[in-house]
């Protein structure tokens, strides 16, 4: 472990693991959802009830994930380079959120607590549903890095140990709100077309998206705050080196990072299509068998003299009595 007021080697790839930079509020939420999680599981597996392996080696991986990135190399070097100061906050705004969300922990809060889950009644709630839009998601990263990375945030976050540590935090809160309604079974109810537009949406805000990095690449001024408080050391690059380097990493990341969003869109536009193309097909079985329930009401007009209805039989829907509708209904319900 380094101390970050001693004198740091060449950030390299021979120190990719071996500088760490201990941050005691990343490590508090690595511990308390660690548990969270074992205690979930153990309680499942009393009750019987099966959860799959597979999501919880996907929930350690992301928890190392957001360890490595917030207490090795990255934390380590984040307040003396500023190429891997952004690289840390794409890092926690776009990937470790999406590993930890992937391991589906809504599902796992809910299958252990119920409907009234932190995590459940979020995704149900309105900022969750607003979140879960295809049209907010992509929109709100490049708003996210435009501010944290033009304003006076990259200063305070060298000046100030404490707002660094918390703006690991909420970045990685700010992406797992993001991602969370996307990549959770309780979310997503749009219909095909309202799904099928946002992804031409988000085709377009992938270009927008690359604004902030093309921007800060091609500045020939230091325009960040960063490097008047940033330590010097004897491998410390000039700064508008650095600075453009990272308006390098910003504009490839905003590029190469958007496109899991739009896979997410993609996917749930298939899955609203096929919701749609069942609630079609209902309709058109229901027509279907009307059709022929009429027609054979008519022969038997025609052939025999009506037999009575109650009035029960009469009022109740045909499709509680037909075995291939309640079959639908049951599979949408």
């Amino acid at each position: 472990m380094h101390n970050l007021s001693e004198s740091l080697p060449p950030p390299t790839v021979g120190v990719l693991f071996s500088q760490w930079s201990l941050q005691p509020f990343a490590l508090l939420v690595i511990a308390v959802a660690a548990v969270w999680w074992v205690r979930s599981v153990r309680i499942l597996r009393r009750r019987g009830t099966p959860w799959p392996l597979h999501r919880s080696i996907v929930f350690a991986l992301g928890l190392f994930l957001f360890g490595w990135v917030t207490n090795g190399f990255a934390q380590a070097y984040s307040t003396s380079v500023f190429s891997v100061w952004v690289s840390q906050s794409l890092l926690l705004l776009l990937v470790v959120p999406a590993a930890l969300v992937a391991a589906q922990p809504v599902e796992l809060a809910r299958l252990t607590v119920g409907d009234r889950a932190v995590l459940v009644r979020f995704v149900r709630s309105r900022v969750g549903r607003f979140l879960s839009s295809p049209f907010v998601g992509p929109a709100i990263v490049p708003v996210i890095c435009t501010v944290i990375f033009f304003g006076s945030v990259p200063g305070w976050a060298v000046r100030y140990e404490w707002v660094n540590w918390s703006l690991a935090l909420v970045l990685a809160v700010a992406g797992a709100m993001i991602v969370l309604p996307l990549l959770s079974s309780e979310g997503g109810s749009q219909g095909s077309l309202v799904v099928g537009i946002a992804l031409g949406v988000g085709l377009f805000e992938l270009m927008v998206d690359a604004v902030p990095g093309i921007v800060m690449r091609l500045q020939t001024s230091i325009s960040s705050t960063f490097f008047d408080y940033r330590p010097i050391h004897l491998w410390t690059v000039p700064a508008l080196t650095d600075q453009q380097g990272s308006g390098a990493i910003l504009w490839g990341a905003a590029e190469l990072l958007d496109l899991p969003f739009l896979l997410l869109i993609f996917h749930r536009w298939l899955i609203a299509d096929a919701r749609d193309a069942a609630e079609i097909d209902t309709v058109l079985d229901a027509e279907r068998i009307s059709r022929g329930a009429l027609a054979r009401v008519e022969d038997a007009v025609d052939d025999a003299p009506v037999t009575p209805v109650t009035i029960g039989e009469a009022d109740q829907p045909w499709w509680l009595q037909d075995p291939v509708m309640r079959e639908r209904l049951r599979r949408q319900n």
